[in-house]
């Protein structure tokens, strides 16, 4: 859960069960890219004079422990026919067209911001194989139908691994007492593999030596 999340509201007023949609969309990043630090949110009309509609701009400031994720998302929010002023969108006077417009808009914010983090994720766990030490265990347990499961260490600990740690989608194929690779980090609930990877066996090649023909004395 991403301990600080704030809504902001400008130049309209606030309005709760969008907060509510937003609030609830922002708990949802972690799924992509954890953990996030903290979450700002931007739902604004700009305040500009002789302009048909209300154009809603949503920004969205997420802030993690090795980088951050900025998205500045506008779009229209409907093909009205009053001029922005410089007085607030009272609540509960927005059409259904603008509310749907609104939606729309957070929801493309929010689908930016995943793609963001969902690249995030991939570079983290790249750089993570490229600098981290790989350790050896076993594979002690598994457990197909909730995604996951257990390493063994030669030294007789437990390691958890979730599906989406084992490299190359190679989940599925995964066999108890098969010898994996992997790079350790604290989760949650204790030490966990934050990739997992098979070792490929090496290819048996069949050499022909030459036969040596000796002359007869």
């Amino acid at each position: 859960m991403i301990p600080s999340v704030q809504v902001t509201f400008r130049n309209l007023s606030e309005i709760p069960d969008v907060r509510q949609l937003v609030e609830n969309r922002v708990q949802k990043l972690e799924t992509f890219c954890k953990p996030i630090l903290s979450c700002r949110v931007v739902i604004e009309v700009p305040a500009k004079h002789h302009r048909k509609g209300f154009p809603f701009n949503v920004r969205i400031d997420a802030y993690l422990t090795d980088g951050r994720v900025i998205v500045k998302h506008a779009a229209a929010s409907y093909a009205g026919q009053r001029e922005i002023s410089n007085e607030k969108v009272r609540m509960g006077s927005e059409t259904t067209s603008e509310r749907n417009s609104l939606q729309m808009t957070i929801r493309d914010a929010f689908d930016s911001a995943r793609r963001q983090l969902q690249e995030h994720a991939r570079r983290r766990r790249a750089d993570v194989k490229t600098h981290e030490p790989t350790l050896e265990a076993t594979i002690s347990k598994i457990l197909p139908d909730q995604g996951y499961g257990y390493l063994e260490t030669p030294d007789g600990r437990e390691i958890y691994f979730h599906q989406n740690s084992v490299i190359g989608g190679q989940f599925a194929k995964l066999k108890l007492g098969t010898k994996a690779q992997y790079v350790e980090e604290e989760g949650q609930k204790g030490p966990q593999a934050s990739t997992v990877k098979i070792p490929k066996r090496p290819r048996t090649v069949n050499v022909l030596l030459p036969v040596r023909v000796g002359s007869k004395s």
